[in-house]
């Protein structure tokens, strides 16, 4: 058996255990997710996840909303992020200066932007991740804003999805906080496929846009019900 597929199939392992781990959070209504079973039972893998970036730890709970019936259509799943040296939050720093996050990102099988190359050169990770039948989790905003709405999308995703056809999951994350704590609504939308036409006759900046404004829409149908 190959190093790759070691590291998968600890990676399986891992998603499959802190789904379990957190998932007494869902139990008690901390995090939720709203979705429609029925576009999910035939969805063809691998698949694209892109959601909006609210805060760091958005990788993992949308890992515990989506457990445990959605996690083994996911799975491998490959969430893609920001070099270890960018992180620069106080929890960040001691995480890195211990070893924690290097760890969970070997464990995760988290795949770091690369930095100083060429635009299809950051794209390749995520190009080959899908090519073998690893799912992809991205946050196309590019970074973690406490803004009300959806900020602009970088070119990656509409460019993975334009190599790979492979479906795109729009995703909302909405935090909001409650008396003591906070609690996390997770929201999947429809399967999308943008058509090879679409991308002849747009420019990538359009599809991102239309690729935004998904989420955005599941964001919004988020707040309005929570008021």
């Amino acid at each position: 058996m190959r190093k790759g597929d070691l590291k998968k199939i600890l990676s399986n392992v891992m998603w499959l255990f802190w789904g379990f781990i957190f998932s007494p959070l869902k139990i008690a209504g901390v995090i939720r997710l709203n979705y429609n079973p029925e576009l999910f039972i035939n969805l063809p893998k691998p698949i694209i996840i892109a959601a909006n970036h609210r805060h760091p730890l958005d990788p993992f709970t949308i890992g515990v909303a989506i457990f445990p019936f959605l996690t083994p259509r996911f799975l491998p799943l490959t969430p893609y992020a920001a070099p270890l040296h960018r992180l620069q939050r106080p929890g960040q720093r001691i995480a890195k200066k211990i070893g924690f996050l290097q760890s969970v990102y070997f464990t995760f099988n988290v795949s770091c932007i690369p930095e100083g190359v060429s635009f299809s050169e950051k794209i390749a990770p995520l190009v080959n991740a899908i090519q073998n039948k690893q799912s992809v989790l991205i946050f196309p905003e590019g970074r973690a804003y406490d803004k009300l709405e959806t900020q602009t999308f970088k070119n990656g995703l509409a460019e993975l999805h334009r190599q790979t056809r492979s479906p795109i999951i729009p995703c909302a994350v909405y935090y909001y906080k409650t008396r003591f704590f906070y609690r996390v609504v997770v929201s999947l939308g429809k399967p999308m496929e943008i058509p090879e036409l679409t991308y002849k006759q747009s420019s990538l900046e359009v599809v991102s846009e239309q690729l935004r404004k998904e989420v955005e829409a599941l964001y919004r149908k988020i707040t309005k019900s929570m008021h």
